[in-house]
């Protein structure tokens, strides 16, 4: 009577479609939104995990001679460039190792035992310096704040 519907083969295989479709939009929504939603830039203080992550990339590069991805990880990709390009290649210094220390907020201090080397002579060099990690403009990427005191104190 008036209750019963008649369900052909068509119209389940039109439900079941249809109720897949609806699960696959909501879990790629609930992804959207759990991952990848927000593309607005960072705010806000810096965590401990990207002041570490932010100073070792930098010092890491730099160490290993990669100057321009060390210049990358600073928020002032051009000075940096160039002033660590002629650390390496003027002052003809090579930091051998860079050892980070302990943060103190976005402040992270670091000593340096690099190499001086020139027309056959080389003489030690070791020093102690720091940079400060800052959220860059634009991105709110986690970066060290360039200034040349980085380098050398």
């Amino acid at each position: 009577m008036g209750g019963e519907r008649n369900h052909t083969p068509r119209t389940l295989h039109l439900w079941v479609a249809g109720a897949a479709s609806l699960g696959l939009v909501g879990s790629g929504l609930g992804a959207w939104a759990a991952f990848g939603g927000d593309d607005a830039p960072r705010t806000g203080p810096l965590t401990a995990s990207e002041v570490r992550s932010a100073s070792h990339g930098f010092l890491d590069a730099w160490a290993d001679g990669d100057t321009g991805a060390a210049a990358q990880r600073t928020d002032d990709t051009a000075d940096a460039g160039a002033a660590l390009r002629d650390y390496k290649e003027q002052a003809h210094l090579a930091p051998q190792t860079v050892r980070p220390g302990s943060p103190a907020g976005s402040r992270v201090p670091f000593s340096v035992r690099a190499a001086f080397a020139y027309d056959g002579a080389r003489a030690p060099l070791a020093y102690d310096s720091a940079l400060t990690v800052v959220r860059r403009p634009g991105d709110g990427r986690a970066v060290v704040h360039w200034e040349p005191q980085v380098l050398h104190p």
